[in-house]
């Protein structure tokens, strides 16, 4: 049970996951005597009730244990979790995990997995205002859109990345976004 915590710890980028999803994912009778143990140890930290690898040790473990398979189990939870429609909030007390997975799995060119985590992490990043996350979240859904042959998926992203630069004013770069959108639309 501690190396699956450790595992999934490791292959959230260093950061926190709420003991509900751990829980979800560990499938073990004993979980709060094991967290309790780790805790007590140095090993993991506490945030509330999410938990998060001590100091180094994420760098350290991804050296030591091939974890792609446990990366994997986290992309597919997260996935489907977000199929489930959480709240806002929920989703946001994920963020900084979901914008890690995001990544990933961009590089990994699990492009489902992109579309679904970046479709529920995109409306987050606008209200955050979190200008330059919001661009690759959207560039990466676009690769992905690309790949997939999602035509319509592409012109929802040209129409985001319009609207993005209009809010910055950036009107010449909106201008083109919206009327690449506006073509796709059409056919």
């Amino acid at each position: 049970t501690q190396k699956k915590i450790f595992s999934l710890l490791a292959v959230s980028g260093g950061f926190a996951l709420s003991r509900t999803h751990l829980i979800a994912l560990v499938a073990s009778v004993n979980f709060d005597e094991e967290i309790k143990s780790m805790l007590g140890r140095g090993f993991v930290e506490a945030q509330g009730t999410s938990f998060s690898l001590s100091g180094e040790a994420v760098s350290s473990i991804t050296q030591i244990w091939d974890l792609s398979g446990w990366e994997d189990a986290l992309l597919d939870h997260f996935s489907n979790w977000l199929k489930t429609g959480p709240q806002d909030m929920l989703i946001d007390q994920a963020a900084d995990t979901l914008f890690h997975l995001i990544k990933r799995a961009g590089e990994k060119k699990q492009w489902p997995h992109v579309v679904t985590l970046g479709r529920s992490l995109e409306r987050i990043y606008i209200l955050r205002k979190k200008w330059q996350g919001w661009l690759k979240i959207l560039e990466l859904l676009r690769m992905a859109a690309r790949a997939l042959a999602d035509r319509k998926l592409e012109g929802w992203v040209l129409h985001q990345l319009g609207s993005r630069a209009m809010c910055l004013g950036l009107k010449d770069a909106a201008q083109g976004f919206l009327n690449e959108a506006l073509n796709i639309r059409r056919l």
